[in-house]
């Protein structure tokens, strides 16, 4: 199908009803819906990896302590934890607390700083990584 300008004309079910659209809508459609995906996909993963860093810090909380050692111990494990984030370099840093608590993608967080995406995602995975290697 066709229309006067020759574009290709779809039929699509939307709502329970058939319309017609332009190959050039039901494409742009098609990536709204794909990027829509992947922003849930990403914020899952946010959640998740945030959730760690959380679990983290409100375990060492939550512990009671059972005497003054343990208060002691408890009280250095969250100081530590803090430590780290704070001894991550200044690009982890910023680039994690963007992509976790302020929850940009790879690619906001990379127009905003001018650099390519890959450059984002490294950055933040290699501060994951150190958190979690100087944790244990």
């Amino acid at each position: 199908m066709s229309n006067n300008n020759n574009q290709e004309l779809i039929e699509i079910t939307y709502n329970n009803e058939k319309i017609i659209i332009s190959q050039e809508i039901a494409d742009y459609l098609e990536d709204y819906r794909r990027d829509i995906h992947r922003q849930l996909k990403k914020k899952q993963r946010n959640q998740n990896n945030a959730q760690w860093i959380d679990g983290i810090i409100e375990s060492l909380m939550s512990v009671p302590p059972v005497g003054f050692e343990d208060d002691v111990i408890r009280k250095l494990e969250q100081k530590l934890m803090q430590e780290l984030v704070n001894t991550l370099p200044e690009t982890q840093r910023r680039r994690l607390k963007a992509y976790y608590y302020d929850e940009l993608t790879y690619r906001e967080i990379a127009t905003l700083e001018g650099v390519h995406f890959s450059a984002i995602k490294r950055s933040v995975e290699l501060a994951l990584k150190n958190l979690k290697r100087n944790f244990k």
